[in-house]
């Protein structure tokens, strides 16, 4: 067997960290993007139950899907219903006229709720958290939100950013 001699040595050494360098490089990578991907998939399923789950925003979702409220003591104050047709009503502005009717309160609270969870969106859609197909399960509601009358006035007066935000730009 021959001998080596220390230069030998020595190059064979540096030879076997550079490569382990450059696979632990490649593998610190790997890792990185994987964590990044169960980080956003996390982020994503907390964002879903919240949105199927949040009682603060049900109303406003029902209201854009079509459905119609009564309250009875509502009816008393003028207001007979609550629906997507007469959102423009009750979303106006608080300083045009004042809002007594606690439904009606809990009617804009829950549409306040919604756009801030929107806002929310938007954000994390700004910053690369979620991606632009994953925003496909909040579209319907975006959509219908975006293309119901009332919803825009009470969106500029009370400065939601959602509507200006890439989530209302997605794929159209």
């Amino acid at each position: 067997m021959a001998e080596l001699d220390i230069t030998t040595v020595i190059s064979l050494i540096a030879a076997a960290a550079g490569l382990s360098g450059v696979v632990g490089l490649f593998w610190g990578i790997y890792q990185y993007r994987e964590s990044r991907i169960t980080k956003r998939k996390d982020t994503l399923f907390q964002l879903v139950r919240e949105f199927d789950r949040s009682e603060q925003m049900y109303l406003a979702k029902k209201i854009l899907d079509g459905y119609v409220y009564n309250f009875s003591e509502s009816m008393d104050l003028g207001l007979n219903y609550f629906s997507r047709e007469n959102l423009k009503n009750i979303l106006r502005h608080h300083k045009d006229a004042d809002i007594t009717d606690p439904n009606e309160i809990k009617v804009r609270e829950s549409f306040s709720d919604l756009f801030d969870f929107f806002d929310r969106l938007g954000y994390l859609h700004s910053n690369g958290i979620i991606k632009e197909r994953e925003l496909g399960y909040f579209a319907y509601y975006i959509d219908k939100a975006r293309n119901s009358d009332g919803v825009l006035g009470f969106i500029k007066n009370y400065e939601f950013r959602w509507l200006g935000s890439r989530i209302n730009q997605r794929g159209d």
